[in-house]
């Protein structure tokens, strides 16, 4: 049995092999890395019982009290050993499957696995802290670099924690200045999650993720459960940010297991240690797999013929099989020379915010003969799935995407003759980047090429060289994405556009166009999906064409919308002991208002619950009667809730959803906080008194109409609002008209944001020369000094684009003065 290391790397099987009188080295690096509390050998070992035991009442395992954990954890001073686990007695059988089993499925594997001192909870999740993750990343690091000088590919299993160290280390090697380590992360082919949570959310906070884990470890290990961890969200937040931004620089592979069990045998804790929504990264070449354990036994595998283990080994051989390669027609090809002249947003990203389908939704679209016609090639290649606002059109296409990228067998009425390349992007108007056909061509043509090279075959031909000349221009782009198409062979390619609405409508006749015109050069290989709202203009230009068309009909939303809210509904009533009546007076009220609308549904639903802190019988009768009360239709739903905000607020949240609806992309909270105030008009930064509670105020006021994202990124929940706000003067409400006193009209909107855009860059101090300058370099000084401004990239790139919407600009001019005044600019 081989010595493991407590700290640091072992190596586990060297991978070499004999040839005669020659030796043949591995062909790739395969490292594990262990998680919270955990051991580069226990984590991954499994106790086994010989055949002949019965179990025993002696042996079986006893369900202990959480305040029996806490009671005893104090005398617990149990270390783990420094150095190294010794040989296993005769007695202790035990398989250690990176040792014991893999050797004998991949035999030219060189094996290692790598510990770190885990056993300090406190401080583990913060970022002033020498146990931190950052420094556990940083070490993992410098010590990768030294273990794996072979050169060979690189494939990591990491459990939990262990996941996020990972993270870390490879953006750290990905940013180093130093080319010993920025290679390491080059020569990774494949990254295998088990368990590890990625992201937090409203509904679990990182605080709670963390604490879960916590107390998984210490229940493994008989410590004591925590309730109370420090966390740094925002350091956790930013580690899987910048860890994205690795995924779109190289070609690394991601699978992700998540627990399929929830952890039991503790009072008091029970439940998934790591949701599902937070096990998933939430990248478009992201394959996701349920281990049929919990998050401690889903790593530990009694043998070969374990479910556990021959998924995952299965899993390993396959990306073994093609690891370092990416082949195509027998070549091998180098990631594509001028990927990142592609890239345009993070789309992964933007897809993992879409929200998910809840169970038992949406099950009436595999159904759908239209659907399953185009599905399988026996329709028309165009799919235009469409219907009225808040309809859950996003919900669908994600649910499309995840499900042909994963092979969803319950989505997929029968086997694809092949499977297909499914490349997406999701429009939004909010965010510039996000409303262009030229993005969405450029977004799809790099997914192409991020994940198969090889598909640069024909476009190397063509244009050796790829500058912003080629992918500013749609016609080049179209072109280009023939050329990757026909690199593609017969690999199927399936492209999603979500709410293709939200696109510049000028643009829209002429994208369809080339759609269209793409789809008949490349019929029998591509298809497309695209939903939207039910436009007029979509309409009559889709009439001319033979095209799959789905309309999302009231029947099947109605049927949606029931089984969300019976879910939801019922699971709320047993929490807080309401009787059947109470629940299905809720459900019934909801559900004949919402006439199919999921929005509208969520948004009564969060009204309802909103402001209680205790039910009582009489504050459920109260609320009832306020939710009986709420008009029918989006707009009049909007206007009720506007109108319930505080008066002596309302001016305040006038000019919040001014810059929300006006702005170019979404701004975060700090750039809100500032430009806010700029109608003060400052002469220096330090005239400037940014809001200081921006967060809470939308929380108080508008939290469903609202939403702060983890990156503090703040934006409308719909478009729906956004048109609202920008289109509607009057409208019918509770059987007259009313007006819309949040109306907002565009060009002073325009003309507000450009004034204080020019505002901002007109602080005498915005352009200043540092003292131990001597000489003024327009070129590099002002960028490098400007970033210390927190609005000031917004301000430079967009005022001039505000200028263009504007019918009368003399306000505007008057700051461009000032800042044309100023000699620094």
């Amino acid at each position: 049995m081989v010595e493991v290391e407590r700290l640091g790397f072992t190596v586990l099987c060297s991978g070499e092999s004999r040839d005669g009188t020659a030796t043949i080295g591995p062909n790739v690096n395969i490292i594990f890395i262990h998680g919270l509390r955990g051991h580069p050998r226990r984590t991954w070992e499994c106790a086994t019982i010989p055949l002949s035991a019965e179990p025993s009442s002696a042996n079986k395992p006893k369900r202990r009290s959480i305040f029996k954990l806490l009671k005893t954890s104090k005398s617990r001073g149990e270390k783990s050993p420094e150095r190294h686990v010794p040989e296993n007695s005769a007695s202790a059988q035990t398989v250690y499957w990176p040792y014991d089993l893999i050797p004998a499925i991949i035999p030219n594997a060189r094996i290692l696995t790598y510990g770190y001192n885990s056993d300090v909870i406190g401080g583990i999740f913060s970022a002033q802290n020498k146990n931190s993750i950052l420094q556990h990343g940083n070490d993992l690091m410098v010590k990768l670099e030294r273990a794996v000088q072979n050169e060979k590919p690189i494939i990591f299993l990491a459990h939990s924690l262990g996941g996020i160290v990972l993270k870390n280390a490879l953006h750290r090697c990905q940013e180093s200045m130093d080319p010993k380590f920025s290679k390491v992360v080059d020569r990774v082919d494949t990254v295998m999650f088990f368990g590890t949570p990625h992201r937090g959310s409203d509904i679990a906070s990182w605080g709670r993720i963390a604490s879960n884990i916590a107390n998984a470890a210490l229940q493994d290990t008989n410590g004591s459960l925590l309730t109370d961890l420090q966390v740094d969200s925002q350091i956790l937040d930013l580690i899987h940010d910048d860890f994205l931004k690795v995924l779109h620089k190289k070609n690394i592979k991601i699978h992700s297991f998540q627990e399929g069990r929830g952890l039991i045998g503790v009072k008091g804790f029970s439940g998934k240690v790591v949701e599902d929504f937070s096990s998933k990264i939430g990248y478009s070449l992201e394959v996701l797999e349920t281990i049929d354990a919990n998050h401690m036994e889903m790593i530990r595998f009694d043998g070969p013929k374990n479910a556990g283990f021959r998924e995952v080994s299965a899993a390993l051989a396959g990306y073994v099989k093609s690891v370092s390669e990416q082949v195509f027609a027998g070549e091998t090809y180098e990631p594509y020379t001028y990927l990142n002249n592609f890239y345009i947003v993070n789309y992964a990203e933007n897809l993992s915010r879409v929200s998910v389908r809840h169970p038992n939704t949406c099950t009436w679209l595999p159904a759908n003969e239209t659907f399953d016609r185009w599905l399988y090639g026996k329709g028309p290649t165009m799919c235009w799935l469409h219907g009225f606002p808040g309809r859950g059109k996003s919900v669908i296409a994600k649910y499309v995407i995840e499900s042909l990228q994963q092979g969803n067998s319950d989505f997929l009425r029968k086997p694809l003759a092949r499977n297909p390349f499914v490349a997406y992007f999701i429009c939004y108007d909010q965010d510039e980047a996000r409303k262009s056909p030229r993005n969405v061509l450029r977004s799809i043509i790099y997914q192409l090429l991020a994940e198969k090279p090889g598909f640069a075959q024909a476009l190397n031909k063509k244009y050796p060289v790829i500058t912003s000349f080629h992918t500013d221009s749609v016609e080049f782009l179209w072109d280009i994405l023939g050329l990757v198409v026909s690199s593609m062979r017969s690999q199927p390619l399936i492209i999603v556009i979500d709410a293709f609405d939200e696109l510049t409508k000028d643009l829209w006749i002429s994208f369809l166009e080339g759609i269209m015109k793409f789809l008949v050069s490349h019929a029998a290989q591509v298809k497309i999906f695209v939903t939207s709202r039910t436009e007029p203009v979509i309409e009559n230009y889709f009439s001319s064409f033979d095209i799959s068309d789905i309309v999302i009909d009231d029947e099947s939303n109605r049927e949606d919308v029931a089984a969300y809210l019976s879910e939801t509904v019922h699971r709320y009533a047993v929490e807080n002991s309401f009787d059947t009546v109470m629940r299905d007076t809720i459900l019934h009220e909801i559900q004949s208002r919402a006439d199919g609308m999921f929005l509208w549904a969520t948004l009564a639903w969060e009204h309802f619950k909103d402001g209680v802190g205790s039910w009582t019988k009489a504050r459920v009768r109260q609320k009832l009667s306020e939710l009986q009360r709420l008009p029918p239709g989006l707009d009049s739903l909007y206007h009720l809730l506007l109108l319930k905000v505080d008066q002596r607020l309302q001016d305040e949240l006038f000019e919040l959803l001014l810059w929300l609806i006006t702005t170019l992309r979404p701004l975060s909270l700090s750039e809100l906080s500032t430009c806010l105030t700029l109608n003060t008009r400052p002469h220096s930064s330090k005239d400037i008194d940014a809001k200081l509670s921006l967060k809470a105020f939308i929380k108080r006021t508008l939290p469903h109409l609202v939403k702060v994202n983890q990156q503090d990124v703040v934006a409308l929940v719909h478009q729906s609002f956004k048109d609202f706000l920008l289109q509607v003067k009057h409208f019918q409400f509770q059987g007259s008209q009313a007006t819309n006193t949040f109306f907002v009209d565009v060009s002073e909107a325009n003309c507000r944001v450009a004034a204080d855009c020019l505002a901002y860059l007109a602080l005498d101090d915005i352009w200043m020369v540092s003292p131990e300058d001597t000489s003024f370099d327009s070129t590099t000084h002002n960028l490098k000094e400007i970033e210390k401004f927190v609005f000031a990239e917004y301000a430079m790139y967009h005022w001039a684009r505000h200028l263009t919407q504007i019918d009368d600009s003399h306000e505007v001019w008057i700051q461009f003065k000032r800042v044309l005044r100023n000699p620094r600019t």
